[in-house]
């Protein structure tokens, strides 16, 4: 199973150097909400995901993570 990262995003925008200003404008919001969203305190809409990921020239499949087994097994509902 796998899980969205969203910290992911927070790494592909350090990596091409923009701005939580300039990734706030992209998707026309303000850099505290591009914080939040980084540090998983609010939900994304995946329309702003998508304009995120397709300016840090990143994927859908790029920010989300292998669950291991044994957590999945954990969220299991009984």
């Amino acid at each position: 199973m796998e899980q969205l990262s969203l910290g992911l995003l927070k790494q592909a925008r350090r990596k091409l150097n923009i701005s939580t200003d300039k990734a706030a404008a992209l998707v026309d919001r303000d850099r505290s909400y591009i914080w939040r969203v980084e540090n998983a305190i609010t939900d994304i809409k995946v329309g702003t995901l998508l304009k995120l990921l397709n300016a840090y020239g990143a994927s859908v499949v790029d920010v989300f993570v292998k669950i291991p087994e044994r957590q999945v097994n954990e969220l299991a509902i009984v």
